[in-house]
């Protein structure tokens, strides 16, 4: 399988801050990051933040991964058109190597954030029947001026570079999840699943 610049790369984790990830989200992925460089499977590579920073890693890495079952799955979805030309996927890139290079970091705070959002929304929908609006001292919590990025965050920006915008539901967070790429099939195909062709 040949993956080509500008693709998203998904992956489902199997430690429980992934699947914790995927229980809020109600996701079947708990992690995106997009390919800068494409190619056979084994020559590609992923931009990303993860836990350690931003970084780009060679495909190998989650194939690897996936042997020793730390990751369960591997996705690619590719462009549809008539968004998949070469500007569009240059454009991707080009802001996602900047923001993996320039912002190091990974928001812990933001992730950590998110999740107390979603864990006092499903609070309020079972004790109160209906979903609360969570605002005040957690959306000032949760601002931009940050020099630290989650993985969906980096995505969604370069993306939005490319004037491909996906936004969030408003009703569930402000921020998008991994599984908001994922079953986006407006701007993107179907997801492909790497497990079988590795």
């Amino acid at each position: 399988m040949i993956l080509r610049e500008g693709d998203l790369f998904f992956s489902k984790g199997t430690g429980w801050i992934s699947r914790a990830i995927m229980f809020i989200t109600h996701g079947n992925v708990s992690h995106v990051g997009i390919i800068t460089k494409g190619g056979p499977i084994y020559d590609s590579a992923v931009s990303e933040h993860v836990f350690s920073g931003g970084r780009t890693v060679p495909m190998t890495h989650y194939l690897n991964l996936l042997t020793k079952g730390e990751v369960s799955d591997i996705f690619i979805k590719s462009l549809k058109m008539p968004y998949d030309t070469p500007e569009t996927r240059d454009k991707i890139c080009e802001s996602m190597k900047h923001l993996v290079s320039a912002y190091k970091r990974y928001d812990f705070s933001l992730i950590g954030g998110i999740l107390i959002r979603s864990i006092l929304r499903k609070l309020s929908e079972s004790l109160l029947g209906r979903k609360l609006r969570w605002k005040g001292v957690l959306t000032r919590f949760l601002s931009r001026h940050r020099r630290a990025f989650i993985c969906a965050e980096s995505v969604q920006d370069s993306l939005a570079n490319a004037k491909i915008v996906i936004e969030p539901d408003p009703w569930k967070s402000k921020f998008l999840t991994p599984q908001d790429f994922f079953k986006d099939f407006d701007f993107f195909n179907q997801a492909v699943s790497l497990k079988e062709t590795k």
